[in-house]
């Protein structure tokens, strides 16, 4: 039972390690698809696709943990009293080095690189449409005034007596008082 709980305790935690990191590399890439591409995200989103990516994450978590299995190993301590402790091969030096790397690269180096990517994207396309909002914001503010001076009766009144120094007995301005501005000659 040792040399097997050796082992299996090892590999489940390499097994969740896995998963948990391949998780937040897959939630990354499906906020940067509901965020940079909306439309996308709408059919490669989906409840279908979810189940899909929570399948592979969990079968390639317990295929990609295996390596643990032959690095781990039961070594025996002690010269009177003999017991047991579970430790990286030491003996093999290079294999347990090669197992770190694949570790460190698997579990740090191309999720963190993807999630830099997904992440900064999505910063970026914030910042694009919080730049699009306060240039349309903007706009709006020096428009703003001229509607509603042009819908105000006293204003018109005031801007067609400031505009027309005499009266014109030919023609006939009249605005009438309603929502939309008319103007009838």
């Amino acid at each position: 039972m040792g040399v097997f709980l050796c082992k299996m305790v090892h590999y489940m935690q390499s097994v969740s390690a896995i998963c948990s990191v391949f998780t937040l590399t897959a939630m990354s890439v499906e906020r940067y698809y509901a965020i940079v591409y909306p439309m996308r995200a709408k059919y490669i989103c989906t409840i279908s696709q979810a189940k899909k990516i929570i399948f592979t994450t969990w079968i390639s978590s317990f295929l990609l943990a295996l390596p643990i299995l032959f690095v781990q190993v039961q070594m025996v301590v002690g010269e009177r009293v003999k017991a047991f402790w579970c430790v990286r091969d030491w003996e093999w030096v290079t294999a347990w080095r090669c197992h770190e790397l694949y570790m460190l690269i698997l579990v740090l180096l191309l999720p963190a690189s993807v999630m830099v990517f997904t992440y900064s994207s999505i910063c970026r396309e914030i910042f694009r449409v919080m730049q699009r909002r306060f240039q349309m914001t903007t706009g709006k503010v020096c428009v703003n005034p001229i509607v509603y001076g042009f819908m105000s009766k006293n204003f018109r009144e005031s801007f067609t007596k400031a505009l027309c120094c005499r009266r014109m007995s030919s023609r006939r301005w009249s605005f009438t008082n309603t929502r939309s501005t008319s103007l009838r000659i």
